[in-house]
């Protein structure tokens, strides 16, 4: 008998698009609200709380919040942030997790879900306007900056409305490709999904040092991306490998050592 073909799920459309408008309003769908969706970010926060051990990304984010708050309590802008699991995942290696205030900024519907699903917490906050957050010393994007319609104008109005004292983003699939826009598919979906920017990393990097920081640390995640089915000139990496990457940057000035 023969054996089955195995299926895979692609995870990009394979199409290269120059701006969201580009990308057919039809193929457009939201892909944080669905049930599976949230329930997996549910089950992430359980995760995170039971998890004895930190990967990357949680380890560099604990040391920054550690060494940011010594002084003075610090203020967490978590954009994107969901129903703040992120918060677990750091919190039991806080030095005080009460000199963290979490503030999480979302769409309304997931701050709706996050009004239902979120654990509560005295130091844990959910905003779906920027302008209500009063205070950001850490800005934190996870998987987050690819979806935005304008990623650097975003970048450039949470710098000049909060002056963060660092900016730490995760997640971002950026390397020697230039930049430009697919589609990646959503859960259950064979040709809808989400608007996702793919970077050129050293634009990505100028921009953001352009805006009065400094790079403190650079890092390949453990993660990759699916772009089998682009050329080889819109991958990441020359070996096809597609990591997604990390970076801190500090506020020029500071000191701190990541």
């Amino acid at each position: 008998m023969a054996e089955a073909a195995k299926v895979v799920k692609k995870q990009f459309n394979g199409v290269v698009y120059s701006k969201f408008s580009d990308v057919p309003s039809e193929l457009i769908v939201s892909t944080f609200v669905g049930d599976k969706v949230i329930e997996g970010i549910v089950s992430k926060c359980q995760w995170y709380t039971e998890r004895l051990t930190q990967e990357e990304v949680t380890a560099k984010m604990t040391l920054l919040i550690n060494l940011l708050s010594r002084r003075e309590r610090l203020d967490v802008l978590d954009f994107g942030g969901g129903i703040g699991q992120f918060l677990f995942s750091v919190e039991k290696y806080l030095m005080s997790a009460n000199a963290v205030t979490w503030n999480v900024f979302d769409t309304e519907e997931m701050i709706a879900v996050a009004g239902k699903k979120a654990k509560t917490k005295d130091n844990l906050f959910f905003y779906s306007r920027l302008d209500a957050i009063q205070k950001a010393d850490l800005v934190f994007l996870r998987q987050s900056l690819q979806v935005l319609e304008d990623p650097r104008k975003t970048l450039k109005e949470i710098v000049e409305r909060f002056h963060p004292k660092a900016i730490f983003l995760c997640g971002v699939p950026a390397g020697l490709n230039e930049d430009y826009l697919s589609l990646v598919l959503a859960y259950g979906e064979e040709h809808k999904g989400c608007p996702c920017w793919i970077f050129n990393e050293k634009k990505l990097v100028h921009f953001v040092t352009g805006l009065g920081y400094v790079l403190a640390d650079q890092f390949m995640e453990n993660i990759t991306v699916d772009l089998s089915d682009f050329p080889a000139r819109y991958h990441l990496d020359r070996e096809g490998k597609n990591h997604v990457k990390g970076y801190v940057f500090l506020r020029e000035g500071m000191t701190i050592r990541i």
